[in-house]
């Protein structure tokens, strides 16, 4: 069963703060910083980028300060603190 969205319990702003220090942490470099567990990654960017296209792999894609639009087809999906994208087959965006 989905919860509505008022239902949901939003992360507080020390919540969201603390998660984004831990990501600064494990991602001190622009790009991709691996991590010691296997397939998980820290993806960083210090400055807005021009859109491009790419294929994301199956993931889960979270986002610790600012936001992110994924655009595919005519549906665009956005995520940022408070909403997480998460894609179980190659989804080219």
């Amino acid at each position: 069963m989905r919860s509505s969205p008022s239902a949901r319990r939003r992360a507080s702003a020390t919540e969201v703060q603390g998660f984004a220090d831990l990501c600064l942490r494990h991602g001190p470099v622009d790009g991709i910083n691996p991590t010691a567990i296997q397939g998980l990654s820290v993806y960083r960017r210090e400055a807005t980028t021009e859109p491009g296209n790419a294929v994301y792999k199956p993931g889960i894609f979270l986002v610790a300060q600012g936001r992110k639009q994924a655009h595919v087809g005519d549906d665009t999906f956005v995520y940022d603190p408070e909403n997480y994208l998460v894609t179980s087959v190659p989804l080219p965006v």
